[in-house]
């Protein structure tokens, strides 16, 4: 696979798991790498909370980090079960759309 598609495959894969996190059987582990790189800003509160996964292609979640706040103010820990207004979605999926047309065609035509 070409290395430019990785990096929006492994965004499609994130997408895909935080919509059916159903089929994971344990709970994975908290990045410590992903800890570590958010830190300073939820310490700065320039983000209130994070919510991470990193996974395989085949759906396997390896790390989860839950990380600061759903609410500031409250001390209300972040939780999976919260709901974010997320902007701006289209330019995603349809980037990801290309880019897995485009890894078809390079298989169909092989």
């Amino acid at each position: 696979m070409n290395a430019r598609k990785t990096p929006l495959l492994r965004a499609l894969v994130l997408v895909a798991l935080a919509i059916n996190t159903a089929a994971v059987e344990s709970e994975p582990p908290a990045s410590p790498e992903v800890t570590a790189a958010m830190k300073p800003y939820l310490d700065s509160y320039k983000l209130a909370g994070v919510i991470g996964l990193i996974a395989d292609k085949s759906g396997k979640v390896h790390y989860k980090n839950l990380l600061g706040y759903a609410d500031v103010e409250a001390k209300k820990p972040i939780s999976e079960d919260n709901v974010f207004w997320i902007a701006s979605m289209t330019k995603m999926f349809a980037g990801a759309s290309i880019m897995m047309l485009a890894d078809r065609n390079d298989v169909l035509a092989q």
